[in-house]
């Protein structure tokens, strides 16, 4: 670890209906071999026993700081804990996920080595039960800027979580309770593109549960919505910056439009004028179709169903999910 006077870190943790899981995701937080930080976990109003856990927690160490709110989603969680932040450094960790014990250590490294104010690491999906894997040697930290960020990589992705970054970059940053899907995938283009670059870790350090229950692999419904809509504001912020950035956002919107549309009128809710907005979205971004590589060919065949004849690809879409035995 740097050698200088480590500055504290303050990792948000948003709580609700995890009492399953959030034993296990503080306990490796605590485990960290980095040691000056604080645990700031708010409890979104949680009707299971998850504030018991929390208080448990905070009575056994002083690190752990807790909060009660009334439910208010995801990003209002979030949005508290920034409030209430005191780190120099700020991350957030998802209450039924882990990490590992090098997680905070090799991400503030990173960052101090490349000289930026934002650091990223890989993350690994897990199964419930299943062990942590473990990491010997730290990778050399990469220097990541939209001259060199593709979202067609396979470790890229829009989360706010497996992040670190100054507090500073996200004084005016917050997330958007409107967006019910992709509103992490925003929060992280803000603060990339006011940090300027960030340093990126080849290495797995945190562990996502892929769990049936969770909010992405939930049934498809109008809420899903917010997802497409998520990538057009994305997109707005990425259209005057330079490629591979600024292209690839573009294809991720035709994506976004493609997967939100296919699956949505293919409920029995529908809602005809959020339907008419997402054709009118793709139509804007169909040309990108075209330039998604070839290894996401799936992804490019629907892209340019959606672009260019959305009725028959929503009658294909559900025909190859009944071939696969696919429900949503």
């Amino acid at each position: 670890m740097n050698t200088e006077k480590s500055p504290l870190i303050s990792v948000i943790v948003p709580v609700y209906k995890v009492e399953k899981y959030l034993p296990a995701c503080l306990d490796s937080l605590l485990a960290q071999t980095y040691r000056n930080f604080e645990l700031i976990v708010v409890n979104d109003g949680s009707p299971d026993d998850c504030w018991q856990i929390m208080q448990r927690y905070a009575a056994q160490d002083a690190r752990v700081r807790i909060f009660n709110k009334e439910n208010g989603g995801v990003s209002s969680a979030r949005n508290f804990g920034l409030d209430v932040a005191r780190g120099e450094y700020i991350g957030f960790v998802d209450s039924d996920d882990l990490v590992l014990p090098q997680y905070l250590e090799w991400l503030y490294d990173a960052l101090c080595s490349c000289g930026t104010r934002m650091s990223m690491c890989r993350y690994r999906g897990i199964q419930e039960n299943q062990s942590l894997w473990t990491v010997t040697e730290c990778p050399a930290p990469q220097r990541i800027t939209a001259e060199n960020y593709s979202w067609m990589r396979e470790w890229s992705g829009g989360h706010c979580w497996r992040m670190l970054t100054h507090r500073e970059i996200l004084r005016d940053i917050r997330f958007d309770p409107a967006l019910l899907y992709g509103e992490d995938t925003l929060f992280f283009v803000m603060e990339f593109l006011k940090a300027g670059s960030l340093a990126f870790l080849n290495c797995p350090l945190y562990a996502y549960l892929e769990r049936p229950d969770s909010a992405v692999r939930q049934k498809p419904s109008l809420r899903f919505y917010t997802a497409a809509l998520a990538w057009e504001r994305v997109w707005q912020l990425a259209k005057e910056q330079p490629d591979p950035f600024r292209s690839t956002t573009d294809q991720r919107c035709i994506m976004s439009c493609a997967e939100v549309y296919f699956r949505l009128v293919n409920q029995p809710e529908r809602d005809p004028e959020k339907e008419k907005t997402l054709l009118e979205l793709a139509s804007t971004h169909r040309h990108a179709a075209w330039k998604i590589p070839s290894e996401h060919k799936s992804q490019k065949l629907q892209a340019l169903m959606m672009g260019y004849c959305p009725h028959l690809g929503a009658k294909v879409w559900k025909l190859v999910r009944w071939v696969k035995g696919l429900k949503n």
